[in-house]
C-alpha cells in the first residue's frame, strides 16, 4: 500500500512538471536544479554525508531520511567545491525495494512513461552490472532521457545481489535523476579522470 501510495505521489508530482519551460522548473521532494541547498537544509545536515568526484570540481551531499522527504528515502545532491551557496547541479532520488524487483520494474515503467509524455523525448534502455558491486552480480537497469541543453533526467533499478545485501545491507531500490547539462558533461567527460 505504501508503494502505491508514493507511485501517485511521483505522478502528481510529475504533473507540475508539464508547465515548466526549463529543467530548473522540475522539482523532486521540491528541489530544483538550480536551487541554494541552504534553501532546504542547514549546513550541518548538508555536510554531515559528503563525497567528492576524482577532480573535485564537484561534490555531493548524501541526505538520508529527513524528515521533509515526502515521497523518497534518500537524496544524493551535487554542487561545486568550492560553492558556498551549494547551487544544485544534480539530484538524485532512491526509494529501496527489499526483495521486489519485480515491483521496482513496475513502478520504474510508469515513472519513464510519464517522464517521456512529459519531456516528449526518445529514451535510450540498456542494462549493465552495477558498478557497486566488483562481483558482477549486481545488475542495473537504466532508463536515460536526454534534454538536450537543458540536461538529462534517468531512471534505474538497481538490483543488489543476496551477497551484497548480507555483506553492505545495501537493497534492491529506485532511482530518479535529474542533471543540469554542465553536471551531465562532466560526468561523461571529467568526473572519473
Amino acid at each position: 500500500m505504501k508503494k502505491l501510495f508514493i507511485i501517485i505521489i511521483i505522478f502528481i508530482s510529475f504533473q507540475s512538471w508539464t508547465k515548466a519551460d526549463d529543467i530548473r522548473d522540475f522539482e523532486i521532494e521540491g528541489i530544483s536544479v538550480g536551487d541554494s541547498l541552504t534553501d532546504y537544509f542547514t549546513e550541518d545536515v548538508i555536510l554531515k554525508d559528503t563525497g567528492h568526484y576524482d577532480n573535485n570540481k564537484f561534490v555531493y551531499s548524501y541526505i538520508y531520511g529527513h524528515p521533509s522527504f515526502k515521497i523518497y528515502d534518500s537524496l544524493s545532491i551535487a554542487y561545486k567545491s568550492k560553492d558556498k551557496k551549494f547551487t544544485i547541479y544534480s539530484i538524485e532520488a532512491s526509494i529501496g525495494y527489499r526483495y521486489n524487483i519485480d515491483e521496482c520494474h513496475i513502478d520504474k515503467k510508469k515513472i519513464v512513461s510519464e517522464l517521456v509524455k512529459l519531456f516528449d523525448k526518445n529514451t535510450d534502455t540498456y542494462q549493465s552490472n552495477y558498478s557497486g558491486d566488483k562481483s558482477g552480480e549486481s545488475e542495473s537497469f537504466i532508463t536515460d532521457i536526454d534534454l538536450g541543453k537543458k540536461g538529462q533526467a534517468r531512471v534505474i533499478c538497481y538490483d543488489i545481489s543476496e551477497k551484497l545485501t548480507k555483506e553492505k545491507g545495501w537493497w534492491d531500490r529506485l532511482s530518479v535523476i535529474i542533471n543540469t547539462s554542465e553536471f551531465s558533461t562532466f560526468l561523461n567527460e571529467k568526473a572519473y579522470k
